[in-house]
């Protein structure tokens, strides 16, 4: 504190930087949950498509070979036990991919799923969409 300055202008400066201080935490904190508080736009599942069955198999495949293996790594399934059924597995997880793959192709060729894509892009940098 300086000689010439009286303690009531040196409180208020202190009052001053920490009413600054809250303000500043004030709109971080604003900041930080805003986007918690906005409503989501939901996310289009692959599971709601016409290849639902085929997604979530594939989902319960790659599943079980993680549990296979960790079986395995735990000592719970033989070697031998766990080559078939790890090849079983991984024999059905390519059919399905193989047929996902066949569809996919068929529906790129639709465009469907690109036109829905750019539709929720445009929406999302709030541009308009473009009607069909």
């Amino acid at each position: 504190m300086r000689s010439n300055e009286s303690p009531a202008r040196s409180l208020g400066l202190q009052q001053m930087i920490s009413v600054l201080g809250f303000i500043v935490v004030g709109v971080v904190a604003i900041i930080v949950v805003l986007p918690l508080l906005r409503p989501t736009t939901p996310a289009v599942e692959p599971e709601d498509g016409p290849d639902g069955d085929l997604f979530r198999r594939r989902d319960t495949l790659y599943r079980e070979i993680a549990d296979l293996d960790f079986d395995f790594g735990s000592g719970k399934v033989s070697e031998s036990d766990y080559q078939t059924q790890r090849e079983d597995y991984i024999d059905e997880a390519a059919d399905v991919l193989r047929l996902l793959d066949e569809n996919a192709v068929d529906d790129v060729s639709s465009n469907q799923w690109s036109e829905s894509i750019e539709d929720e892009l445009r929406q999302l940098r709030g541009r308009p969409v473009n009607p069909r």
